[in-house]
Formats: C-alpha cells, structure tokens, sequence
C-alpha cells in the first residue's frame, strides 16, 4: 500500500489531489518552432505512408491537383477521433465546446 487513503470521489484539499503533478511550463520560442517542425515532420511522414499503400502506377496518371486532392483526403481520415462513452445528457454544443481547442469538427454526434 501506497500510504494514500484515496476516497472517491476525490475532495478538495484531499492527500491525493494534493500529490498531482505541477502544471506544465510554457514552451520557449526554439521549442515551439521544433515542436512545430516536429508536428510537420510527423504529418508528412504519416501521409506518405497512407498513400504508398497505393500502386504506383495510380499517382503516375493523376495531375498534380489529383494528387493534391488524394492527400488532402489521407489527412482527413487520419484525424478522425471517436470518442465513446459520453454520458446521454451531453449535447452537440457541449461536445463542440470541449473538442474545439484542438482544431476543426466537422461532425459531432451525442
């Protein structure tokens, strides 16, 4: 045993909540510009493996629009998300709320 009397749900002021970690500190500016390369880099590299799961010989006859058009469509399904158990009271609205800090939603089921 760890010493921790955790009851649930946790209170204020409570051993365990107060042993959580300390916040995060904000990134300096060479780290955001590596983290975005980084982010970039990652996003590349994921698409490129998307699309050479195609024969070669279908990108030999697409257009450069064509192209641009297969990977935009590789991104996509790559940032899908499903997110299941929701509670039934939650609605579209409060999903969106919760969800729009991490980019676009295109739909939002309850």
């Amino acid at each position: 045993s760890s010493g921790i009397n955790a009851e649930w749900p946790l209170r204020p002021g409570s051993e365990v909540e107060q042993t959580a970690a300390p916040p995060l500190r904000h990134l300096t500016l060479p780290e955001t510009e590596l983290l975005h390369k980084a982010k970039k880099f990652a996003m590349e590299c994921s698409v490129q493996a998307v699309l050479t799961k195609k024969p070669i010989d279908v990108y030999s006859n697409m257009t450069e629009e064509q192209r641009q058009q297969q990977r935009d469509r590789a991104v996509s399904l790559m940032c899908r998300v499903y997110v299941g158990s929701i509670h039934y009271d939650l609605t579209e609205d409060d999903l969106r709320k919760a969800f729009a800090p991490f980019g676009p939603i295109k739909v939002a089921r309850p």
